[in-house]
Order: structure tokens, then C-alpha cells, then sequence
């Protein structure tokens, strides 16, 4: 078990959204495995929940920690308190509420942006199981209103950079268990959660201050070359000069590589 905890750190996963979506029924389906007969608002709840993942043949354990929270307006101050040290949210909206779509641009993904710049995005359409109802479509129909079709579910994801979309009916179960989302998550352990385990994390802190020193020398000394803020040394790179014997071709494929890279 040791060499499983230290292979693959726990998960912090926030489920945001709208307040009366189904977040809270997802989450008990998945992790109770039944559908709760009564909508009770959510303040905030945690629940750790073990679950497996096939990664190379081999079976692994991974620990999430599920946190739900409120979407209701009265709880907008403390809830980016679970925000902190968030590895994914899980972006929900209703698949048959466009408005709960609307707000994830308007509402929730500047708010967890302004909380939590790295945390990954899993986009979530809920009450799936509704898409085709004809009495939900009919009175969707009578405001002028339609389910959020798949196109735009498709370009808001490629807008947010989400790691994936998944549509779930936590009253049909219909992707609750999230198998194939953990075969995605695997991907953030290789390569991002370990990268910051000791010693890789002093490395990367150091990496990031020479990434930080090579924008600022090409964008001051190059593309900017009147700014007031360029030394000397840097305008004297501009007009033909050189700071440290580098042209500007071996900073950008420096700096790409690097980017690349890492």
C-alpha cells in the first residue's frame, strides 16, 4: 500500500455549479450507489472514496476526495474556501438547464479562476437521462428554450481547456462510476501532480525563473525594444549587441524547447 500512496497521491476533486443541478446526487450515487429521495441545498460536504484504476496491465488504488458545495448565491463567500489545492473540478451543468450552462462562463469559471489558476477542468453534463424526455423537452419548448445540444458542449470544452466531457444521470447511474475518467486523471499524476514532489519542485521552481528571464529578455529587448523598463544591456542587445552572447534565435528555440518540455 505504501508504494501505491506514494506512486499516486490523493485527488482533490470540487464539484461547482449551479445550485439544484444534481451535483450533490451524483456524488452520493456514486459513492453511496443510491439516488437520494430529497433535495437537501448543500453547504459544503467531503467524502474520500477509494477507487481503482488499469494503468500498463497493472491495478492501482487512487484516493479521491470528493467535495460538493453549494451553488446558491448566499454561499458565494465561503465557498471558494474549498477551493485551495484543487487538482480537478468537476464543471457541472445541467444538460436540460441552459441556463446552468450560460452561468458556468459568466459565473463559475471566473470564480474558481480567481481562486485556483492550475486546478484541471472536467466538464459535467448532468440529468442525462432527461435529454430526450418529452415532457422536460415541452417545457423547454414553451419558454423558448432547448437542451444544451452537443456542439456547444463541445466548443465551450475546447474553450476552457477541459480534460475531457462526460454526461451522467445520477438516477440511471449512466457514467457515474467515472472509470474511464480516472483512466484520464492518470494522466495528471505522470505528469504534473509527482513533477512537484521533492526533489523535482526545486528544479522546477528554478526552470520556471529561467522561463520568467527569457520572456522578459526577448519581449523587452526585441519586440519592445523603446520600453522604459529595458536595461541598457538589453537595448543594447536590440540595437546589434549582444547581453550574453546569445541571439534572439537561440532564446525562442530555447524557450520553445523548454515549453515543449515541460
Amino acid at each position: 500500500m505504501a508504494e501505491t500512496e506514494e506512486e499516486f497521491p490523493p485527488i482533490k476533486l470540487v464539484a461547482v455549479g449551479d445550485g439544484a443541478i444534481g451535483k450533490t446526487c451524483l456524488l452520493i450515487s456514486y459513492t453511496k450507489n443510491e439516488f437520494p429521495k430529497e433535495y437537501v441545498p448543500t453547504v459544503f460536504e467531503n467524502i474520500t472514496k477509494e477507487a481503482t484504476v488499469e494503468i500498463n496491465g497493472e491495478t492501482k488504488t487512487v484516493s479521491l476526495d470528493l467535495w460538493d458545495t453549494a451553488g446558491q448565491e448566499e454561499f458565494d463567500r465561503i465557498r471558494p474556501l474549498s477551493y485551495r489545492e484543487t487538482d480537478v473540478f468537476l464543471l457541472c451543468f445541467s444538460v436540460v438547464g441552459p441556463a446552468s450552462f450560460e452561468n458556468l462562463n459568466t459565473k463559475w469559471v471566473p470564480e474558481i479562476r480567481h481562486h485556483n489558476k492550475t486546478g484541471m477542468i472536467l466538464l459535467v453534463g448532468l440529468k442525462s437521462d432527461l435529454r430526450n424526455d418529452p415532457q422536460e423537452v415541452s417545457k423547454l419548448k414553451q419558454r423558448g428554450k432547448e437542451p444544451v445540444s452537443t456542439e456547444q458542449i463541445e466548443l465551450y470544452k475546447k474553450q476552457v481547456e477541459a480534460i475531457a466531457y462526460v454526461e451522467c444521470s445520477a438516477l440511471t447511474k449512466e457514467n457515474v462510476n467515472l472509470k474511464y475518467i480516472l483512466k484520464i486523471l492518470t494522466i495528471f499524476f505522470k505528469n504534473s501532480k509527482l513533477f512537484f514532489r521533492a526533489p523535482f519542485f526545486f528544479y522546477k521552481k528554478k526552470l520556471c525563473f529561467v522561463l520568467l528571464l527569457l520572456d522578459d529578455c526577448i519581449n523587452r529587448a526585441f519586440l519592445n525594444p523603446s520600453s522604459q523598463q529595458a536595461t541598457a544591456a538589453t537595448k543594447e542587445a536590440a540595437s546589434g549587441g549582444c547581453v550574453c552572447n546569445l541571439d534572439i534565435y537561440t532564446y525562442t528555440y530555447t524557450y520553445i524547447y523548454l515549453c515543449i518540455l515541460f
